[in-house]
C-alpha cells in the first residue's frame, strides 16, 4: 500500500471519528433536554415536589406491579397487581369522600372491602368467590356495633347488633332483610323473644316483665289485634326493639 493511500485512510478515519464525536454530543444534549422537559412539565412551582397523573412501577421482570393514578370517575387510585398482570389490592378515595379498600380473587370479584361509609363510620364486608356479601361487621348508622352473616343463597340473614334504643340481641331475617324473630335483652336489661310477620308486624313477644317476677307470653294478629296474654295485663315487651 503506498503512502498516498496511507495517508487518504488516515484522513478518512479521522474525519469519521469527528463526526462520531458530534454525533454523539448532540445524543446527549437531545437526551438531556428531553429530561429537563420531563422534569419541568411535571414539577410544580415548588421544585421539590414532582407533579404526574399517572405511574406505574415495574418488578425486576418488567412487569407492572403497582399503579397509582384515577379511575374513570377522577378519583384517585392505588392499585397493586400479581405477576399476571390483574389488581388484588385496590385503594381509592371516592368523590364522596370515603376511602374503600379491597382485596380481590384472581377472578377479579372483590373479597373484602373496608370502607368508611354513612357519615363516616367504618365497615367491612366479605364475600365469597362469586360475589355475594356473607358477612358484614362494623357500626350501623345508629354509631352502634353490628356484625351481619347471610348464606350464599342470600336467603338467610342475621344480625347480631345494638339498635338505636340501646336494644341488645340477634335478629334473624326474611330474603327480602324483613326481621322475623328477635332474640336479645331490652334496655331494661330483661331477656325477650319477639316473632314478626312477613312485612316485620309483631305477632308474638315471650319474656320476663321489667320487675323480673314473672315471664309472659302476648300474641296477636297481624293487624295489631290483641289475641291472648299470660298475665293478662301484659300486652308487649318493655323498652325499645325497633330496628
Amino acid at each position: 500500500m503506498t503512502p498516498e493511500i496511507h495517508l487518504a485512510l488516515f484522513s478518512r478515519l479521522q474525519t469519521l471519528e469527528r463526526k462520531a464525536k458530534r454525533y454523539a454530543r448532540l445524543n446527549a444534549v437531545l437526551g438531556l433536554t428531553l429530561v429537563v422537559v420531563f422534569l419541568l412539565g411535571a414539577r410544580s412551582e415548588d421544585p421539590s415536589i414532582l407533579k404526574t397523573s399517572g405511574l406505574q412501577v415495574i418488578d425486576r421482570n418488567g412487569s407492572v406491579r403497582t399503579e397509582i393514578g384515577f379511575d374513570e370517575n377522577n378519583d384517585p387510585v392505588l392499585r397493586m397487581l400479581d405477576t399476571d398482570g390483574r389488581p388484588r389490592a385496590t385503594l381509592e378515595l371516592w368523590s364522596s369522600g370515603e376511602p374503600h379498600f379491597e382485596l380481590k380473587h384472581a377472578n377479579g370479584t372483590a373479597q373484602l372491602v373496608l370502607q368508611l361509609a354513612n357519615g363516616d363510620l367504618p365497615w367491612l364486608d366479605l364475600y365469597d368467590e362469586l360475589g355475594t356479601q356473607v358477612v358484614g361487621l362494623g357500626l350501623n348508622s345508629y354509631n352502634a356495633p353490628s356484625l351481619e352473616m347471610s348464606d350464599s343463597a342470600e336467603q338467610r340473614h342475621m344480625d347480631l347488633r345494638f339498635d338505636a334504643n340501646g336494644y341488645f340481641g340477634a335478629a334473624f331475617y326474611s330474603p327480602d332483610y324483613d326481621d322475623r324473630l328477635r332474640v336479645g335483652i331490652t334496655t331494661d336489661g330483661v331477656p325477650a323473644v319477639e316473632l314478626f310477620g312477613p312485612t316485620e308486624e309483631p305477632m308474638a313477644s315471650f319474656g320476663i316483665t321489667t320487675d323480673n317476677s314473672q315471664s309472659f307470653l302476648t300474641l296477636q294478629n297481624a293487624t295489631g289485634d290483641h289475641l291472648f296474654s299470660i298475665p293478662q295485663e301484659v300486652r308487649s315487651l318493655s323498652g325499645g326493639t325497633s330496628n
